[in-house]
This record gives C-alpha cells, sequence and structure tokens, in this order.
C-alpha cells in the first residue's frame, strides 16, 4: 500500500515530527514560550520618550507695560512700575495677564475719579447757587496764581484729584475772592504789584489778615 507523508500543522506538535509551531527543534534546545498577545511587546529598538521641560517663566524684562496717553506725568510712576513688573515675574504672570491687569486698575481710577468730579460739582453747586460760575473762576485764578509762586508743584496735586475735593474747591475760592483782581500777579495791601510773597506769607497776610 502507498503511504502518504502528513505536513505538520503551523503551532502543533506532531509526535516524532522534531517540529514545534512549524520551526525545528534541536535535541537539547528549550522551547521560548510564545506571546499570548500579538503587539504587547515593544520593539527592542524602542526609546523612551524624553521627559518634558516646563516651560522658562518670564522675567522682568518680558513685560512692557503701556500706560495710556491721558495719564498724566505726575502719575506715571515708573518705580511703582518696575515694582510690578517684578510681582508678575515672582508670580509667573504672563505679559498679556500683566497688561490686562494694569488697564483694568487704571480703568477703576478714571471711574473713581470722575464720580469724585460730579459729586464735588454737585455739592458746590448747592453750596454756591447762583454764584456758583463766579466762586468757580476765583478758585481757578487762586490755583493758577499759587501755582505759579510754588514754581508749578501745585497743578499736579490738584490734577492728580485733590482739585476734585469740596473743600478744597471752596478753599480756594475764599483765597481768590480775597487776592482781588491785582493781587494775583503779585501783592494786595500796600505791597508793591510785583514784590513776590512766599505762600506762607501770603495765607498769613492776605487770606488770614494776620500781621
Amino acid at each position: 500500500m502507498e503511504q502518504f507523508e502528513v505536513a505538520p500543522i503551523a503551532g502543533e506538535a506532531l509526535p516524532g515530527s522534531g517540529y514545534i509551531g512549524a520551526q525545528p527543534v534541536q535535541p537539547g534546545q528549550p522551547i521560548a514560550p510564545m506571546a499570548e498577545t500579538v503587539g504587547t511587546q515593544a520593539p527592542l529598538n524602542a526609546q523612551a520618550p524624553e521627559a518634558q521641560q516646563p516651560p522658562a517663566l518670564p522675567t522682568v524684562d518680558d513685560y512692557a507695560i503701556t500706560l495710556p496717553d491721558s495719564l498724566p506725568e505726575e502719575a506715571r510712576d515708573m518705580a511703582l512700575v518696575g515694582r510690578f513688573k517684578q510681582f508678575c515675574a515672582d508670580s509667573g504672570l504672563s505679559p498679556e495677564q500683566a497688561q490686562k491687569a494694569v488697564n483694568f486698575y487704571l480703568g477703576e481710577q478714571d471711574s473713581a475719579t470722575q464720580g469724585m468730579h460730579e459729586q464735588c460739582e454737585t455739592q458746590l453747586r448747592a453750596l454756591w447757587r447762583e454764584r456758583y460760575p463766579e466762586r468757580l473762576s476765583k478758585a481757578r485764578q487762586a490755583c493758577v496764581a499759587f501755582d505759579k509762586r510754588m514754581g508749578g508743584r501745585l497743578m499736579p496735586l490738584l490734577n492728580a484729584g485733590l482739585g476734585n475735593h469740596p473743600v478744597v474747591a471752596e478753599f480756594m475760592a475764599e483765597v481768590g475772592a480775597s487776592m482781588g483782581e491785582d493781587s494775583f500777579g503779585g501783592a494786595k495791601g500796600g505791597e508793591a504789584p510785583n514784590e513776590a510773597m512766599s505762600t506762607e506769607e501770603f495765607l498769613r497776610k492776605v487770606v488770614f489778615k494776620n500781621k
């Protein structure tokens, strides 16, 4: 009778065939276990991903704080701006966040100043009634005269918000009314018109009428 050889089935060991998984086995060679799940083992040449470095924090020089052109020069405290930049760098704020914080603060300041101005005007109109334009004019004349006497040091204070206080406005109106038209550029009460007086002398001799 004619005999036929049966080829081994892949992955199956046949008695006496000498094949395991369709691979020849040498005598004494250990049999390596087959992976249970295909594709679970990483390739031998695979490298571990590098550790992701955190982004560098901004430095003081990264903050270009922009102040509005409408902000008076006397209100531009650049030393304060420098300290704010250092605070932002220490706190890890981005330059965009820092500028938004500045814009918010200045916006709140503008709103507060406008509110003080409206409140001051309301109180002075109630106090001076029909004399409001005249008294306000006197107050302004006195402010200009004193600012000139003080070498331009008064107006920055008034523009920074002091001029919106009704008591200050009322005081300057009284000063202006006491000075008279001919005294804004000089003195009053027997003094030579062009003879300058100190602020203290003017308050003592003209406003409070003290010798």
